[in-house]
C-alpha cells in the first residue's frame, strides 16, 4: 500500500515543520512490515518516532475507511512493540485511538439452492467447472485449500487435510454429489483434483478470477464468489439441524463465533420454522380443545335436559298407566258384574 505524506501521514505542525502541497504524492514505501513504517519516521523523519502520540495515530487513520484503519493499526501496533523493545518509544500510541464502526453487511452473498443447480445445468458433470463448485460447496473449504485438494487426501470415505490458515485438521464427508463429480474426471497424475489449462495447480487469487469466468458462463450474478459456496454449505447444515459444532468442524473453524457469523441467518431462519409448526400444532391442539370442550358442555346440556324432563316424562307415564290401570279396573269390574249378573241373574244385582 503506497502512501501519500499529506494524507496517511499527516502529523500536526510540531512534527512536521515543512508545509507540503496538497498535490503532492510521495511514494514512501509498501507498508509490508512495520519496520519500514519505522524506517520512515527514523530516517526521513529524523528519530522523531519517540514522539507519536495518539492523536497522530488518529489523524493517521482518519481518512481511511473502517477495514483499513483495522489493518493499519494491526501494523501500527507491531511496529510500536518492537519499539518499545528497541527503547524507541515509551508508550504505545495506539493505545486509546477509537476506529470507525464496521458496518454488518452480511459479509459474502450466500448462494441461493437456485444459482448452484443453475450453475450445475451449465457445467455438467466431467468438466473443471462441475468439480470446482462441488469441492468448494461440499467440503466448505477456503479457495486456498480447495487448490490443493487431490486424491492422496481420500481417506477412508474422507477428505483428510490440515487447513493453511489455521493448521487445524480437517475430516470431510465426502458427499455423493461430490464423489459423482471426482469419479467422472479423467484420470491424471496431478496431485490436485483442479489444474489450469496447462496443468498446473492453480493459486488462489487465479483460482478465483477462473471461477469468476465459469460463473459467468452459467449466468450467475456478479456479487456471488467461491467463498459463498463456503457460506452456502455451512447454510445448508445449519437448516437441516446441524449444531455450530458439527458444522465448526466440517468447515475447519478455529471458534464458534465465525461458524456463527456464517450460519446466523440460516438458525434464525429454522427456528423461526420451528416457531410456526409449534403455533400450527398449538392451535391445532387448541382447536382440538375447544371442540372437546364443545362437545362436553352439549353432553352437560342434554344431561341437564334430561334431568329437568324425565320427572314430567315420569309424572305424565305415571297419569298415562293410572287412566290405562283405572279404565282396565273399570272394565274388569264391568266384565265381572256381567259375569256375575248372568251367572247369579238379574235380581241378584
Amino acid at each position: 500500500m503506497l502512501l501519500s505524506v499529506h494524507r496517511a501521514l499527516a502529523l500536526d505542525a510540531n512534527l512536521v515543520r515543512q508545509p507540503i502541497s496538497s498535490g503532492r504524492t510521495v511514494h514512501i514505501v509498501h507498508i509490508v512490515h512495520p519496520l519500514a513504517f519505522l524506517a520512515y519516521f527514523q530516517i526521513v523523519r529524523g528519530g522523531r518516532f519517540g514522539k507519536l502520540q495518539a492523536e497522530h495515530v488518529a489523524r493517521i487513520i482518519s481518512n481511511l475507511g473502517p477495514h483499513a484503519q483495522r489493518n493499519m493499526m494491526k501494523t501500527l501496533r507491531g511496529l510500536t512493540a518492537f519499539a518499545q523493545v528497541e527503547g524507541l518509544i515509551a508508550a504505545d500510541p495506539t493505545i486509546g485511538v477509537k476506529l470507525a464502526r464496521v458496518k454488518d453487511t452480511g459479509g459474502f452473498a450466500t448462494w441461493p439452492v437456485e444459482c448452484i443447480e443453475r450453475y450445475r445445468a451449465a457445467h455438467k458433470l466431467g468438466t473443471r467447472a462441475r468439480l470446482a463448485l462441488e469441492l468448494l460447496y461440499g467440503t466448505m473449504q477456503a479457495r486456498g485449500d480447495v487448490v490443493r485438494l487431490g486424491r492422496q487426501h481420500v481417506q477412508g470415505g474422507a477428505l483428510s487435510l490440515r487447513r493453511r490458515k489455521t493448521g487445524a485438521p480437517v475430516d470431510i464427508p465426502i458427499l455423493p454429489e461430490l464423489e459423482a463429480a471426482i469419479d467422472a474426471m479423467a484420470k491424471a497424475e496431478h496431485l490436485t483434483f483442479l489444474v489450469t489449462e496447462h496443468g498446473k495447480p492453480f493459486s488462489a487469487s487465479g483460482f478465483s478470477n477462473w471461477f469468476r469466468e465459469m460463473c459467468v458462463q452459467a449466468g450467475i450474478p456478479k456479487k456471488l464468489s467461491a467463498h459463498g459456496l463456503r457460506k452456502a454449505g455451512a447454510t445448508r447444515l445449519a437448516e437441516h439441524g446441524c449444531t455450530d459444532h458439527e458444522i465448526m468442524a466440517w468447515g475447519g473453524w478455529s471458534t464458534l463465533s465465525e461458524v456463527q457469523r456464517y450460519t446466523k441467518a440460516a438458525n434464525r431462519k429454522r427456528l423461526a420454522m420451528q416457531a410456526a409448526d409449534k403455533l400450527e400444532t398449538g392451535t391445532k391442539v387448541a382447536n382440538l380443545a375447544h371442540s372437546q370442550s364443545g362437545e362436553k358442555r352439549m353432553k352437560n346440556q342434554c344431561a341437564k335436559t334430561e334431568v329437568a324432563t324425565l320427572p314430567g316424562l315420569d309424572c305424565a307415564c305415571a297419569m298415562s298407566s293410572r287412566r290405562l290401570f283405572q279404565g282396565a279396573s273399570a272394565r274388569t269390574a264391568m266384565a265381572g258384574v256381567s259375569r256375575l249378573t248372568r251367572a247369579t241373574g238379574s235380581n241378584a244385582v
